[in-house]
């Protein structure tokens, strides 16, 4: 079973520097005294530091749409928790290749399936 996501969770972008500091929607539900991230707390993030420079690409700047990793079992308020590999897409240039994705859970006490 898969660690559930808190804002203490580290996600990067694909080229390994970028990273984003997501912000729990849902603060009442704390792991370890850490609010847990919800499905659409991924969106929207500010992703500092991605080293993707170049004539034909665009670095990192936002996190889009979780697109997998989020639990069909556990709600908080209504939307499901993020797991701790958790991915989604970003800005990026070139659309469609580089994504972000939740590399450590920011706690390892609570696991959820589904």
């Amino acid at each position: 079973m898969p660690n559930i996501a808190t804002e203490s969770a580290r996600v990067r972008c694909s080229h390994g520097m970028g990273y984003a500091k997501p912000v729990s929607s849902r603060p009442f539900l704390r792991i370890n005294g850490k609010p847990v991230l919800v499905d659409v707390d991924m969106s929207g993030n500010s992703i500092s530091l991605c080293p993707n420079y170049g004539p034909t690409t665009k670095p990192c700047q936002t996190t889009l749409a979780l697109a997998k990793g989020r639990s069909s079992f556990v709600f908080a308020n209504g939307r499901p928790v993020v797991f701790h590999a958790a991915i989604g897409p970003t800005d990026g240039i070139p659309p469609g290749i580089t994504t972000w994705s939740v590399l450590d859970a920011g706690q390892d006490l609570v696991k959820a399936g589904g």
